[in-house]
């Protein structure tokens, strides 16, 4: 005994099947080629464009075929079976989800440089088509193509070159501007950088640019244009340096000449027009940046081929003001033979700058705890508890020519250290250095008891105090009692360095726990410059704080604890809280069509000391085209609208308690008409007290599939006791589809067997065909012709095309004959996890012993494409010979039903028993030949003292039976195949014996075993065996638990049949979930009366399936729901079994109407009763064979 290279268990092959493969070698002809179907096709996808844009996706569709032999064996497993494809001029973008990782060699994986993917799919039956996609992110220059090819059993396939266009595209960006304007004497000077992108690797621009731009001031003045020069000063949002020897992934050309003019001006309104004009781009994209000045990454698409900065100056002594500019759109001609114009994108077109006077400013950085509001603007907001940033700037670089002499400098910030406690201070330059690493600097921390600074004192007023010079209550070490720290100073040296620059002190704290909703925060800077190397109490200067000729224009601040905000002072806000959200959904991959369930974890976050609950919380859930929500699926009910033709879910809740999650869930359906391959994206907004969060789940549409041919005999050997060589029997062809979408056809392919036909087949009498059995909605067609003209596979040139007889040249018809040279049957929509079969009865008249009839069928489907193909070998049973049949027990079935035991030689019908369950066997010899067999020893490879015995003589027809239980433990793998033979000897004194050996052909059977760390439970929402009354709503619900140590794959069936009689489904209510690694499937077969359940279950993952059902108001007055779960194929019981957690019974009942007439006839007391019965137990079927997934096909019966 030993483990197979799947990892399944079977016995070793006994000298009876020996026997039988040396009588078929002795006959063998020369097999043929495997034949002309391919084994590996692709194609690009439906929307793949003649022509793609670099740096988008195009996708790839590939069909692979797992092909068996034309040996009659069964067919085999097939391990690690795996695609390599690499692409040119692109990049795999994912893996596909049919690819596997974990226990399989090698693993499936992508390239470091995105160029070369190989797909393991495990373990594969032969017989098996399967179909994947691969997606690939262009990646050339206009001219190159993306080639993509793969490589599978030995075939290579390339697709055709997709061309690569990088249309023209030229953008001048502008959007950020730095804020870093600064007063030169009489006037102001302002600076805007600017950025040009140019599509990725596309045809060249111009060389010359004007661009026009309207300057809008908010205060009367002159404009001048100074200059236009590289990028080189303080991280800009959106922008990339163009100088100043920064990072290489940085840092984007500059133009060979760049010029500012003003050529409009109305000083009295402080508008302008200036022209910007480049010369010299530089198109060739060598030089690249990937990410703006502040290390963020830009538009992966587009190149930025220059940035600089343009420098305008207003003559005005305003102390505040802004100035927006809006630049113009020009049109810009591609320098190729195509001259393609584009026009410059207009959204980017704008910045603007909030300026306060002087050299010297101080703010609040809202964007360092999240916000978006602009500083000096009194629109500042910040929870309690958030980190939040204080800066205070001295410009040297345009410093008044007074402070030429000036040695020494100074920065002071003053926290509000009754609502802060400080975190950290940090001293740089515009240009990102830290100021102590070219000028000798120290920042001290003052932690002094001045009662205008103590937040327990009854004078605290941090606008007063004037103590940054003072010598006492200030130390140059962090303290470790951060909460001490009232106020920051940095002294540094005035250098050559310095002065060029502008110096910044950043100083970071945290709003105080208990700090009260709607408290104003403030900050306050101050400066000193000093000709001395030190700096004396008196250089300090407390500007803006009770007015003067130095505040300017302040902005009111009625209502808060000081009246104005100015260029030295500045507040925030304390709002109660900010929204935290997160958006997950249970399947990351789905069917289309399917129903999955989106989760939101929201949260109102601050500080619970300050406020217990949020009010007007908000959640705005946009649904993406095509998604609709499941009405009464979500757990707090929507407000459901439609915006741009999308559904708009919006949830708004008050009394919120702050600091805990809270949690809601909601079905959607997928479009049924989503594109294989496609993502959709959920998003969600969560919005409280004027701020945002945002998330947002995406759902990938599953698009792989995997088809599988199967084709056995009734018997390997026909029986022959007569000798005359008549007999019957049975051939039997099923396709069945693990595709995620509907295949639109199976066809199918059985050219019969005769003699010459290149395989195994010899006989000298004859056969017909006595029926075809096929399933409803198929089409059984016949030939006559010559089959040496006939191709095997359906979509060979002669037989039409897979799917359709049009166009044939071989007669095919649907008029039965009894001597056909090939049989066809075209079934219709093969449902995904679904099964199309059909049985073929045959007669043999005449035939000798040893005569061999081998049967090939080749199969297409629809979306799985490639052909696939079996076989199947009868003999005609020899003089003396028998046929040895191992059944296993249809789970739950009764065992002196003969229709009962399962052959169970294929091993998509191999029955599911779970580990530490009896597994019933039955072990038959039956007598085909015409002479009495002696001393038959029947043996049993893995369980021969079970299975094993022996029979003194077995007369001709004669059968003999044993049966036996075994119990697996965890031992076992999931698969168990066991091998029964047997050995007889022949009378030797028969007159009629021919001589030759004795014939006994052997059998195998299989299981599958569940591990008891595996359960299935179904449960009804009422609880089971509660009475529904009419018009009552009752939700099932199916879980699926896998405790074992390797992947499960899911087949159930749960049947309808004595639920629907007296109910009917919810439309939308079915539904999977939640969070299986991988996707459970299941679908709704109205017509059967079934949901079928398949997919794949990680260990140690748990998955449901639910829905919903309305039990009718009319009906009897007394009825049960009875639902239960059982294997894929397996028959539902009469009654649940007491204890089966996979069935469940609801008694129903309905008011009793009663004519008035009649009335007074009834009696005053009694009522209707309620029956059950307690069958057999039920079996249940979870395929657990090395994480493979393996259709479940029409079981043949013993």
């Amino acid at each position: 005994m030993g483990r197979g290279g799947d990892g399944v268990w079977r016995g070793a092959r006994a000298a009876g099947v020996a026997a039988l493969a040396a009588v078929l070698a002795l006959i063998a002809a020369p097999l043929p080629a495997v034949g002309a179907e391919a084994l590996l096709v692709g194609e690009w996808g439906a929307a793949v464009p003649d022509v793609v844009v670099v740096a988008s996706s195009v996708t790839a569709n590939w069909y692979l075929s797992v092909n068996v032999g034309d040996d009659g064996d069964q067919p085999a497993a097939v391990d690690n079976v795996t695609a390599t494809f690499t692409v040119v001029h692109g990049t795999f973008d994912r893996l596909p989800i049919a690819c596997r990782v974990d226990g399989v060699t090698p693993p499936s994986g992508i390239s470091a440089d995105g160029r070369s993917l190989v797909c393991n799919l495990g373990t594969q039956a032969e017989g098996t088509a399967l179909r994947l996609a691969t997606t690939v992110v262009a990646d050339g220059v206009g001219g190159e193509a993306v080639e993509l090819s793969g490589s599978y059993g030995g075939e290579e396939v390339t697709l055709d070159p997709v061309p690569i266009a990088t249309p023209f595209g030229l953008d001048m960006a502008w959007g950020d501007a730095s804020p870093n304007s600064y007063q030169d004497g009489t006037g102001r000077v302002f600076t805007f950088q600017w950025t040009l992108f140019h599509n990725r690797r596309a045809a060249a621009g111009p060389q010359d640019i004007d661009i026009q731009i309207q300057v809008d001031g908010s205060v009367s003045g002159d404009w001048q244009a100074l200059s236009c020069g590289a990028f080189t000063s303080g991280p800009v949002a959106g922008h990339p340096w163009s100088g100043g020897g920064h990072e290489p992934d940085r840092t984007a050309p500059f133009v060979r000449s760049c010029t500012v003019s003003v050529r409009e001006k109305t000083p009295q309104s402080g508008d302008a027009v200036v022209v910007m004009h480049l010369s010299g781009i530089d198109y060739s994209q060598v030089t690249r940046p990937t990410k703006d000045s502040r290390g963020k990454l830009l538009p992966a698409g587009t190149a930025a081929v220059a940035s600089g900065e343009i420098v305008l100056r207003q003559v005005t002594t305003a102390a505040t003001g802004n100035v927006a500019i809006t630049a113009s759109a020009p049109e810009y001609t591609a320098q190729d033979q195509n001259h393609t114009l584009v026009k410059d994108d207009p959204k980017n077109n704008a910045a603007s700058v909030l300026w306060t006077s002087g050299t010297i400013s101080g703010w609040w950085t809202p964007s360092v705890s999240g916000s978006n509001a602009g500083a000096l603007t009194n629109t500042y907001t910040a929870p309690i508890g958030a980190r939040v940033s204080q800066r205070v700037g001295f410009a040297y670089r345009s410093a008044p020519a007074s402070a030429a002499s000036d040695r020494t400098g100074g920065l002071c910030s003053i926290l509000d250290p009754k609502y802060v406690t400080f975190e950290s201070a940090s001293l740089t330059l515009d240009s990102g250095e830290a100021v102590g690493s070219v000028a000798t600097a120290t920042i001290e921390y003052y932690v002094g008891s001045d009662p205008q600074m103590d937040p327990r004192s009854a004078a605290y007023n941090p606008d007063a105090w004037r103590g940054c010079g003072a010598a006492n209550g200030w130390t140059s070490q962090v303290p470790a009692d951060r909460s001490s720290v009232k106020a920051v100073r940095a002294v540094y040296q005035i250098n050559e360095r310095v002065r060029a620059d502008r110096v910044g002190l950043d100083v970071v704290s945290v709003i105080k726990p208990g700090t009260p909703v709607g408290q104003d925060v403030w900050m306050w800077a101050t400066y000193a410059n000093a000709t001395t190397t030190t700096l004396a109490a008196a250089d300090w200067r407390y500007y803006t704080r009770v007015g003067g000729s130095d505040l300017g224009t302040p902005l009111p601040t009625p209502g808060l604890r000081y009246p104005w905000v100015s260029h030295m002072r500045d507040v925030l806000r304390v709002v109660a809280t900010r929204p935290v959200v997160t958006e997950t959904v249970d399947q990351a991959a789905a069917l289309p069509g399917a129903t999955v369930r989106y989760s939101l974890t929201y949260e109102a976050r601050g500080n619970a000391d300050a406020i217990r609950v949020a009010n007007g919380f908000e959640l705005v859930e946009t649904l993406p085209p095509g998604v609709m929500y499941v009405p009464g699926s979500a757990t707090a009910t929507p407000k459901v609208t439609v915006a741009g033709g999308r559904q708009v879910l919006t949830w708004v809740f008050d009394g919120l308690a702050v600091n805990r999650p809270e949690q809601l869930s909601f079905d959607v359906t997928l479009p049924a008409g989503a594109t294989p391959g496609a993502v959709v994206t959920d998003s969600v907004r969560a919005t409280v007290d004027g701020t945002t969060a945002n998330s947002s789940a995406p759902v990938w549409i599953m698009d792989m599939g995997v088809t599988r041919l199967s084709k056995t005999s009734g018997s390997p050997v026909i029986a022959n006791p007569d000798g005359t060589g008549t007999g019957t029997g049975t051939w039997q062809v099923a396709v069945s589809s693990a595709d995620p979408v509907p295949q639109s056809f199976t066809d199918v392919i059985d050219v019969l067997p005769y003699v010459g036909d290149g395989r195994r087949t010899q006989f000298t009498g004859s056969y017909e065909i006595t029926a075809v059995d096929a399933d409803p909605g198929s089409t059984v067609y016949y030939t006559q012709a010559d089959p040496s003209l006939i191709s095997a596979d359906p979509a060979g040139a002669s037989n039409g095309s897979a799917g359709s007889v049009t166009g044939n040249t071989v007669g095919w018809t649907t008029d039965p004959t009894p001597h056909p040279t090939a049989i066809r049957v075209i079934g219709g929509s093969l449902a995904p996890q679904g099964i199309r079969s059909f049985q073929v009865e045959y007669r043999t008249q005449g035939m000798s012993a040893n005569d061999v009839l081998e049967n090939a069928a080749t199969a297409r489907a629809g979306r799985t494409r490639l052909a696939m193909r079996a076989s199947a070998v009868v003999t005609v049973a020899p003089f003396s010979s028998a046929v040895v049949r191992k059944s296993v027990l249809s789970p739950g079935a009764d065992p002196d039903d003969d229709a009962s035991w399962l052959d169970a030689d294929d091993a998509a019908g191999y029955p599911v028993y779970a580990v530490g369950e009896p597994v019933p066997y039955r072990v038959c010899v039956t007598n085909t030949g015409q002479g009495v067999l002696h001393d038959v020893v029947v043996s049993d490879d893995l369980h021969p003292d079970l299975g094993g015995f022996g029979v003194a003589a077995l007369a001709v027809g004669q059968s003999e039976c044993r049966r036996y239980d075994v119990v697996y433990d965890d031992s076992a793998p999931g698969v168990v195949v066991d091998t029964a033979s047997a050995q007889a000897v022949k009378a030797g004194d028969d007159p009629l014996d021919p001589g030759g050996p004795v014939l006994v052909a052997g059998d195998a059977a299989g299981v599958r075993l569940l591990n008891q760390g595996f359960t299935v439970t179904k449960s009804p929402d009422v609880g089971n065996g509660t009475t529904v009354q009419g018009e009552q709503a009752v939700r099932y619900t199916i879980t699926l638990r896998n405790g074992g140590g390797t992947e499960a794959t899911v087949d159930l069936t749960d049947h309808l049949a004595d639920v629907l009689d007296d109910a009917a489904i919810v439309p939308g209510s079915l539904q999977t979930g939640p969070g299986a690694d991988v996707p459970i499937a299941a679908r709704l077969d109205e017509d059967a009366q079934v949901i079928r359940v398949a997919g794949y279950l990680p260990a140690g993952a748990t998955a449901t399936v639910s829905y919903t059902v309305q039990v009718a108001h009319d009906g009897p007055q007394s009825a049960v729901l009875r639902n239960v779960v059982t294997a894929t194929g397996e028959r539902a019981p009469d009654a649940c079994p007491a204890g089966d957690a996979r069935c469940t019974e609801n008694p129903v009942e309905r008011p009793l109407v009663v004519p008035d007439e009649l009335y007074l006839q009834l009696p005053l007391t009694g009522g209707p009763g309620r029956t059950g019965g307690v069958p057999p137990a039920v079996g249940i079927a979870l395929v657990t064979l090395a994480g493979v997934a393996v259709g479940v096909f029409r079981r043949r019966r013993a």
